[in-house]
């Protein structure tokens, strides 16, 4: 297809302008974890003795994601489709004091763009013809993190979380003579969200997580996942 002639370098152009904003989200949650840990250390002399009767976890989340594309515009027939499903599994430990660890494995969904009749690419980099095909970019993630949990009333908690993530993207397109690649890299992850006791061992969660996704390349100002969802936590106590 020669009016459409990117590979190779159309691949780094493009990831840099689907994540071109710095994700403010886990940066904030970061900081009130941080300022959080300080001030109880501080008023706390038994803090660290307050680390005790560890309780396993798993979970289960499915919800609603959205790329923040930034710089990133199309126009005359192309379109884009920012917004996907996702899911994530994971587990960890919680502590008396409400301090909890996490691991997990994420699907952040599908980000879609369709060529058509006088489409275009619209960017920091300049404007790209796309007139037909399809371009799809995936994106899976592994993290770990540690948050904090507080009580807001009976079976009924607040928790905040920060942590790193190694993500990893993956490409494909229709459009005749282009070759996309995938990428990865390592970033931060943050989120808020509540958990409601169903019995002893489940409990309802459900908030919003946002994961910073850096291409790392010249002309990328960085960028971010947003996940909102539902799902069960099952505690694995006796």
């Amino acid at each position: 297809m020669t009016n459409f002639p990117y590979s190779g370098g159309f691949t780094s152009k493009l990831y840099s302008h689907f994540f071109s904003q710095k994700a403010r989200i886990p940066g904030f949650i970061g900081g009130l974890l941080l300022a959080w840990a300080a001030t109880t250390a501080a008023h706390s002399a038994s803090f660290g003795e307050s680390f005790t009767n560890p309780t396993p976890f798993v979970l289960f989340e499915y919800g609603l994601t959205e790329v923040d594309s930034g710089d990133l515009s199309v126009r005359g027939g192309a379109k884009s489709d920012k917004k996907d499903s996702g899911w994530r599994l994971g587990g960890g430990v919680k502590f008396d004091n409400g301090v909890f660890a996490e691991g997990f494995y994420a699907d952040l969904g599908k980000l879609s763009f369709t060529g058509g009749a006088g489409g275009t690419f619209r960017s920091r980099a300049g404007t790209l013809p796309f007139t037909a095909g399809t371009v799809d970019i995936e994106a899976k993630t592994l993290g770990l993190g540690i948050g904090y949990e507080l009580a807001l009333t009976e079976g009924l908690y607040l928790n905040l979380v920060a942590g790193g993530h190694r993500w990893d993207i993956s490409a494909s397109t229709t459009v005749s003579g282009v070759t996309v690649t995938g990428s990865d890299g390592t970033d931060i992850y943050g989120g808020i969200g509540l958990r409601k006791t169903l019995t002893d061992n489940i409990s309802i969660i459900g908030g919003a997580r946002s994961y910073e996704i850096d291409t790392n390349t010249n002309t990328s100002g960085g960028g971010d996942v947003t996940m909102m969802s539902l799902g069960l936590q099952f505690s694995l106590s006796p």
